[in-house]
Formats: C-alpha cells, structure tokens, sequence
C-alpha cells in the first residue's frame, strides 16, 4: 500500500533514523513517486523489486471467454464444457463481481 509506505518514511523522517534501514520495496512502490515525494532521501538506496510483466494474449482471450457455472457446484455436462470454469471455486464470486451482478441464491 503507497500510503503505508509513505507513512513508514515519513516515520523514520520524524524519529531521526532516516538512512540507517536498508529498504526492499515491492512493485506497489519501487516504480511509483508517490510514496516517497519529499522523502525522497529516507528511501535512498532502498532496493526495489519490479517483476518482469507481458501480456499473454492468447490467455487473455481464453480468460474473457470463462464462464461461470450455473449452480454453485459444478454439474457433470458443465465439467466437460471446456469454457465453464469448474476449477476455481472462486470464480463465480469473481464474476459477479467484474460484472456487478449476483446469482440467484448467491450472497455477498
């Protein structure tokens, strides 16, 4: 979380031990100026980690033709559609959400 790291540095800023940690920072940082505007020297040196990211195109289009099955549990015909998502037991919750609707029975 940016503002958690900022509040961090700002921390270290205000008890006077800028500079003595040796910071390892995610990607939710490492590539951002947010969290350390005008701070930006109680971050220095910090070493920050930003994985290598690529969009796979072809699991993009697989993921965008996923639905979800009809009942909570899979029926035996769905299991064998190969694009009703019976793996992730999540999945549904998933949808409903990215596509703000709700399942008959289904509570949030």
């Amino acid at each position: 979380d940016e503002d958690k790291t900022r509040k961090l540095l700002s921390a270290t800023v205000k008890k006077g031990v800028a500079g003595k940690f040796f910071w390892i920072g995610s990607d939710s940082w490492g590539a951002k100026i947010h969290p350390v505007r005008d701070q930006e020297w109680a971050a220095e040196g910090a070493i920050t980690i930003l994985p290598k990211r690529a969009d796979i195109i072809r699991f993009d289009k697989y993921f965008q033709k996923l639905l979800p099955s009809k009942q909570e549990d899979c029926s035996s015909s769905e299991r064998e559609e190969s694009l009703v998502n019976c793996r992730n037991p999540w999945f549904r919750e998933f949808w409903a959400k990215h596509h703000r609707c709700k399942f008959e029975g289904f509570s949030d």
